[in-house]
Order: structure tokens, then sequence, then C-alpha cells
């Protein structure tokens, strides 16, 4: 066994466990005393008249939802919503992106647009899609796609600009394949952008979700928060919150596990690992 590979082996074996058990320990002091704070609250006269439940209410409320199919429909709903709307963002935003960032004369162009075009909230558009589409699943899949594929086509664009002109002359010296430079020079310079704009987008899509299913009243974790508003089911609707957050924190946890399998070697990765 090579000295180096002896180093790298040793490297990936070394895990500081002092600094991340620090790490979990704070984050879970930090969520308790969110809890605390929650909890007082809604046993003050302000949290009693806006008629806040303590979080024990809420858990327990939500623990009775996961029993039932309504529930599981609505979760199901919303997550087909962000799927596909994330699926489109990605297909249209990032070789769009990649094509802009290759050529300096087009990503002149068409810069203004781009900058006009993404200050406009998706959900200005939503009057226009319940008009063409009604309350049907194209409506917020299409609003999830006018609101992230934005962030995706940025940090394409980002991306195959910032491709250092010394790769191109190598990949012309060692008359390297489009697969072989594709590969081995541009999708490691590319990755570590697209794949943060792939977080972003992918925290936009959740929330264009259910702000499109609470204001539509398209089915789905929105509009479970908007009937459990309408008959002032505060449990309920504090349930449904708690539901969202922690489809957020499942998405970003799947999304930084797919980040470090793909990027493994990227600095910013091997940071988090530290």
């Amino acid at each position: 066994m090579s000295s180096t590979t002896t180093i790298v082996l040793r490297t990936l074996k070394q895990r500081p466990t002092g600094n991340q058990g620090r790490r979990i320990a704070l984050r879970v002091a930090v969520v308790i005393a969110a809890l605390l704070v929650w909890h007082l609250f809604s046993l003050t006269a302000l949290g009693r008249s806006g008629d806040v439940p303590s979080p024990i209410v809420a858990f327990e409320r939500l623990f009775e939802l996961w029993g039932t199919a309504v529930y599981w429909n609505a979760v199901a709903t919303t997550m087909t919503s962000w799927g596909l709307g994330l699926l489109v963002s990605v297909i249209v935003g990032v070789p769009l992106g990649l094509i802009i960032g290759s050529n300096a004369k087009i990503e002149v162009s068409v810069r203004l647009i781009v900058d006009f075009l993404r200050t406009i909230p998706s959900i200005a558009f939503l009057p226009l899609a319940l008009l063409m589409f009604g309350v049907d699943l194209r409506t917020p899949v299409i609003l999830i796609f006018l609101a992230a594929v934005w962030p995706l086509l940025i940090q394409s664009t980002y991306a195959a600009s910032q491709i250092d002109p010394v790769l191109k002359q190598v990949r012309r010296s060692f008359h390297l394949s489009w697969w072989q430079y594709i590969r081995f020079q541009f999708a490691p310079s590319a990755l570590p952008f697209i794949t943060t704009g792939l977080r972003i987008a992918a925290t936009i899509c959740l929330l264009t979700a259910i702000a499109v299913e609470l204001l539509s009243g398209a089915p789905g974790v929105g509009s479970q928060l908007q009937g459990a508003l309408i008959v002032s089911q505060s449990a309920t609707l504090y349930a449904y919150v708690l539901t969202a957050g922690v489809l957020g924190i499942l998405i970003n946890v799947l999304l930084v596990w797919l980040q470090r399998v793909l990027i493994w070697w990227h600095p910013s990765v091997r940071g988090d690992a530290r």
C-alpha cells in the first residue's frame, strides 16, 4: 500500500466525535429551549387569547392524525407536487443555465430578463393558474416551477461561467473526448454550484407548494391548514405546521446526504465532516 493511500485512509477514518457530539448537544438544547418558550407562551394571557396550544397538545394531535388516511393523503399530495415541481425546475433550469453561462454574450444578453423575472413572486400568478387549470395538480406544479427554477438557473450559470480556461486548453492538449471533459473537468467544477442551487430550490418548492394549497384550496397540507384555520381547530393547525417543518427537515437531510455523496471531495463537504 502506497504512502498516499495510507494517508487518505487515515484521514477518512478520523472521526472527531468530540466536536460532533457538542454540535448535536447544542442543536438538541436549542430545540428544547424553543419548545420551552412555546410552552411558556401558551400559558400567558396573549397565548390563551390567541388560542395557542402547548407543545404537548400539538404533538398529541399530531400523533392522532398519523392514524388517519386524510393526513397521509395530504402529505403524499404535497410531496407529489414538490417532487414534480422540483423535477421540472431541474430539467429546465440546469441545462438552460449551463448554456447561458458557457457563452458570455448570451449571459450579458439575458441577464436583465432573468433579473426581472426572478423578482416576480410566483404566487402572483396564482389567479391566472386557477383560471387556466382550476384546482388541479398542475396549478401547484407550475407555480412551484416558476419559483424554484431561478436559483437552479443562476447557480448553473455561475457553474458554467467560472470554468477555468486552462481546463479547456488541457482538454485540447490531451485530446479528451466530450464525455471525459464533462466527467473529469466540467462536473467537478460545476457540481458544487448546482447542488447548492438544488438545496435552495427544494426549500422554495416546499414553501410554494404549501402556500399554493393554502390559498387555492388545492389538496395537500396547505388545504388542511386552511380547513383547521376556518373551524378554529388550533391543535390540528399546529400539528400540520409541525408536519411542514418535519418535511422541510427531512428534505434538507436528504439533500445534504446527496451532496456529500456527489461532491464528497469538496472542501465545503469535508469541512462539514469536521
